[in-house]
């Protein structure tokens, strides 16, 4: 017999996150038509809960703005803006959104719960942090092909979105070990026309009420895009062109690519004069592949996601 998901810490309290806040929600508490089962995990803007829809009883990963950011319009900006690209997003190897909304304060996107064999979410940081810290040659390119392919497809659609934060923890493995590229909330679209249409949707989007992402808006709104060119993303995988607040382009996710493959090689991060990865035990050929991805001119990396 099936367990009911909510069986599992239903009756426990408000916890803490790992930065002394408590999380905004509960297990048993309703958003929308969703009823949170436990908290998954908290990131720079925003928690992650396991909930189950309760009319369609299928469960999702709600992220939610907290409430100190559901004050802040910029950040309400740009969280309607990750819905918006990541429910157009369409490929197996992308977390999708399949559903925002809003109720007493608080913003949140439901998507795909993408579970590990275990059940439990499984990211490729849980992933080499059981595997010692690097992983086999060929498990390193089953992963990052597919990585590729949602990089290669992202960077095509409708003149390109640039992840800018990728980063072990946003690299989620499913049962089968197949890869999903999540948290798009960093974002840069290229394509000015397609922009515009993601800003009017999002920002279109009627306060307090249940929104399909689906559903089309066509009202013009005053917003100030917030993908300018303020440093954004994780330091320890960014480009230098993102370090210097420079614009960025599909070359700036090849660096970090770049930097997630020595990771997976090597066990460690690719800083100052690196050691290539073939000094490491690996084979040469990776050697090539790393020193063309993390070129300090993005000139002089691969040209696309496709040549690499």
């Amino acid at each position: 017999m099936e367990q009911d998901p909510l069986d599992h810490e239903r009756t426990v309290g408000r916890q803490e996150r790992a930065d002394g806040h408590a999380y905004a929600l509960k297990a048993g508490e309703v958003l929308g038509q969703y009823r949170v089962v436990r908290k998954l995990g908290a990131g720079g803007i925003g928690e992650v809960y396991l909930a189950e829809n309760i009319q369609m009883h299928k469960c999702y990963a709600l992220k939610v703005l907290p409430p100190a950011l559901s004050r802040d319009p910029q950040f309400i900006g740009r969280f309607k803006v990750e819905a918006r690209v990541m429910a157009d997003l369409d490929h197996p190897r992308i977390v999708r959104v399949h559903h925002m909304g809003e109720e007493r304060g608080l913003y949140y996107l439901a998507m795909d719960y993408v579970a590990g064999a275990d059940g439990e979410p499984c990211t490729l940081q849980d992933l080499l942090q059981a595997s010692g810290g690097r992983l086999e040659e060929a498990a390193v390119k089953e992963v990052v092909l597919q990585i590729c392919a949602a990089l290669e497809y992202a960077h095509g659609f409708r003149r390109g979105v640039v992840h800018r934060d990728l980063k072990p923890s946003n690299i989620l493995l499913d049962e089968y070990g197949a890869v999903k590229v999540g948290d798009y909330g960093l974002a840069k679209v290229l394509g000015e026309a397609y922009l515009k249409s993601v800003v009017e949707r999002s920002v279109a989007l009627d306060v307090g009420e249940q929104v399909s992402i689906g559903d089309a808006a066509t009202a013009r709104p005053r917003y100030e895009n917030t993908s300018t060119r303020s440093v954004l993303g994780t330091y320890g995988f960014m480009s230098p062109e993102q370090k210097a607040g420079k614009p960025v382009a599909g070359q700036s996710d090849i660096y970090a690519l770049g930097m997630l493959l020595y990771l997976m090689l090597t066990g460690e991060k690719a800083e100052g004069r690196f050691k290539l990865p073939s000094a490491f035990g690996c084979s040469r050929r990776w050697d090539a592949i790393i020193e063309s991805c993390l070129q300090s001119n993005p000139e002089d990396r691969p040209a696309s996601v496709s040549v690499l």
